[in-house]
């Protein structure tokens, strides 16, 4: 909360849209505008299902992987499947093995890799089945970077089918078949299949070749890693997660029937499966199998010929996933407590590389997406990896913001890397020691170049504007067309401004959710929540809110049915309320200048904090600056309007940034006065914030 810009995504929705009576409107009419604004798209969009899907032959040298995959079954060859240990992988081989042993009847066997020998095929793993003897290796999830290792394996006489999602970084492995619709031959429209999507249709091809019927019955795998992998959920992914959501209540896998039946046990009786359920209480599980130990965990569980079987493989995950956040909480600690003994890249860069040799690598993964939220640019968390003929090894995950793709930075480091892949807003690398500082260098370079897509304090954008009388049970029903919600089809985020009154408090066991009270004008009372901000508490208790930025949803209890705002961020600015009477058009107008007022700074406002920080002395601490601004709303004014929460955090970088103020720790300033001058204009942040 506090630290974001928030615009609309459109500078002004369809005209006649809302135009004169919001509150009695279908609102799906904006939020189609918003989301959809390409007329010719909506028809797709709104209507997923199984006539949307794709030809699987479209897909690269798809005949060839057929043909070998059938030739392998008539000569009773061995079929080796290789994976990967995160949810996509797992799923992914699972999906293979059921189809190759149960629905084809052939000898096949699958191997996971752990994180202790990292992503990927090793020529290790490949004398390790040659010694077996011969047989077919077919990758899932992973294989478009090892054409050293797949030409390794043709040495020792097996042969290689390759199918895989992510970006082709440098020469393609000359085998049998590479199934990866990433390539720049590739006539596949769905560039963003996952990684088990892409075995899928591997199966729907052999399926289609042999009359098979029934394959649609993997799509519950498919949806589920379609989600895990944050895949855009548009085009044809949208149609396959829409399409095996409703079926994965009772799936033809024990194991998976299992699993979803103990996290749906956390939804409202009856509550039809989501693309968020799945990314927030199944997801994690399935990972965390390989990032604390063993990927064959989950995999054991998927395949499980009974329920009983299943249960005991999903004790096993519930207790891996506990060990999972308590690490991952300690990390965050962590950084927070001093992000700068954890940083090894120079402070202020574009892109963040932290390094913590203690953190395991199956975790490094999410304390990068979770950092990432912290500082607003990409960032790569590395850990000690051991040692080999260039000395000490180093292992990094890599995650993104939107609009810079990870894999195009460390593309500019290709030759410095031992080896790396992923896609765009995901990936893992890793490299000689000697080679980091370069690798920083190159990859920061990289992101200088495309530096307005790095904004100096993190934007997000809302999907529209609503006045207080749109907050209805209806409207948020009706939302409900718009599903699947995840990557690329974001659950609608909306404004609604005119907060006379909001009160707020803890809510829950651990204390961990927030229970918001909001009184609009117009008489209008509406209740909220927040699951994860509870460490805001102080700071909402005494501030003067104007807008409130959540997703609509219904809340019910014992039969009433009441509309119920899922909160994001409260906004503090200087609005002046207009009529209820204006139509929306000049309401959205207002709001939006509300906005930018919210998150601009003057110079004025910025002469008005540092007199005020300059008043607490020579150093100052974030308990200080917290009582100075309670003061401040107090006495009202032009003054309170400086002192949002928004304004205080940006004020002290800009200082900072000027050299006015040195950051002592995290929350503590000292004036520098060195009698040198410090202009504004040395501070990017107050280069992109300030009028």
């Amino acid at each position: 909360m506090f630290d974001e810009i928030w615009k609309f995504k459109n500078e002004y929705p369809a005209e006649e849209v809302l135009r004169k009576a919001p509150g009695l409107t279908d609102v799906s009419g904006l939020v189609l505008d918003a989301t959809v604004p390409d007329e010719t798209e909506r028809e797709e969009y709104l209507n997923p299902g199984p006539d949307r899907f794709l030809d699987p032959f479209l897909m690269p040298e798809m005949d060839a992987a057929v043909d070998r995959i059938l030739s392998a079954v008539d000569e009773g060859e061995k079929i080796v499947i290789f994976g990967d240990y995160d949810c996509d992988g797992v799923t992914a081989a699972a999906l293979l093995y059921d189809f190759l042993t149960k629905t084809l009847e052939c000898e096949a066997e699958w191997h996971l890799p752990d994180r202790n020998t990292g992503y990927g095929l090793s020529f290790g793993f490949i004398d390790e089945i040659a010694a077996e003897g011969p047989c077919l290796l077919v990758t899932v999830d992973c294989g478009i970077s090892a054409a050293d290792i797949v030409e390794y394996a043709a040495v020792n006489g097996i042969d290689v089918i390759v199918t895989d999602h992510h970006e082709v970084t440098g020469a393609i492995p000359a085998c049998v078949a590479v199934v990866d619709p990433m390539r720049d031959d590739s006539l596949y429209p769905n560039r963003n299949i996952c990684g088990c999507g892409v075995a899928y249709k591997l199966c729907e091809a052999i399926a289609e070749s042999l009359g098979i019927d029934g394959i649609t019955n993997y799509l519950p795998l498919v949806g589920l890693a379609t989600v895990g992998d944050m895949m855009k959920l548009s085009g044809e992914n949208r149609s396959l997660v829409t399409v095996a959501l409703p079926m994965m209540r009772d799936t033809m896998f024990p194991g998976f029937n299992v699993l979803m039946a103990y996290c749906l046990k956390k939804l409202p009786e009856n509550a039809p499966p989501t693309a968020e359920t799945l990314s927030f209480y199944v997801v994690p599980l399935i990972n965390s199998a390989g990032r604390i130990k063993d990927p064959g965990v989950a995999m054991r569980l998927l395949i499980s010929e009974t329920e009983s079987e299943a249960l005991g493989h999903l004790n096993e995950l519930l207790e891996l996933n506990e060990q999972r956040k308590v690490i991952v909480d300690r990390a965050y600690a962590e950084f927070d407590a001093d992000s700068s003994k954890l940083t090894v890249s120079p402070a202020g860069s574009p892109v963040v590389f932290v390094r913590n040799d203690e953190w395991p690598h199956g975790i490094n993964g999410i304390i990068a997406a979770g950092l990432v939220k912290r500082v607003g640019r990409p960032v790569a968390v590395l850990a000690y990896d051991g040692e080999d003929e260039n000395g000490t090894v180093l292992r990094a995950s890599a995650r993104s913001i939107d609009g810079v793709n990870i894999v195009s930075l460390l593309q500019k480091s290709a030759g410095l890397l031992i080896k790396f892949g992923g896609h765009e807003k995901a990936m893992g690398f890793s490299l000689a020691e000697s080679n980091l500082d370069e690798v920083i260098k190159r990859t920061c370079d990289a992101a200088e170049e495309m530096k307005e897509n790095i904004p100096a304090v993190p934007c997000r954008y809302a999907t529209a504007y609503l006045p207080p009388e749109c907050l209805t049970v209806k409207n948020a029903e009706l939302l409900k067309k718009f599903e699947p919600f995840g990557e690329g089809n974001r659950m609608p985020v909306f404004i609604t401004d005119g907060i006379e009154s909001m009160g707020v408090n803890t809510i829950g066991q651990t204390g961990r959710a927030l229970k918001f009270s909001f009184s609009f004008r117009g008489g209008i009372n509406v209740e909220g929540i927040n699951f994860t901000d509870s460490d805001y508490l102080p700071m909402l208790a005494g501030l003067r809110p104007d807008a409130v930025v959540y997703t609509l949803d219904v809340n019910e209890f014992r039969g009433t049915r009441s509309v119920s705002l899922k909160v994001i961020d409260i906004i503090e600015a200087a609005a002046e309320p207009t009529s209820p009477d204006a139509d929306y058009g000049e309401r959205f107008g207002e709001a939006k200048k509300a906005l930018d007022r919210a998150f601009v700074f003057t110079k004025d406002e910025l002469r008005i904090l540092y007199r005020a920080f300059a008043s607490l002395g020579k150093t100052f601490a974030y308990r200080d600056y917290a009582r100075l601004k309670a003061e401040m709303m107090k006495r009202g004014g032009d003054a309170a309007n400086a002192f949002s929460w928004f304004k205080i955090k940006y004020a002290l970088e800009i200082f900072t940034e000027a050299g006015i103020l040195s950051r002592e720790k995290k929350g503590v300033y000292t004036f520098t006065d060195d009698g040198l001058p410090h202009p504004l204009e040395q501070s990017k942040t107050f280069t992109f914030l300030g009028s």
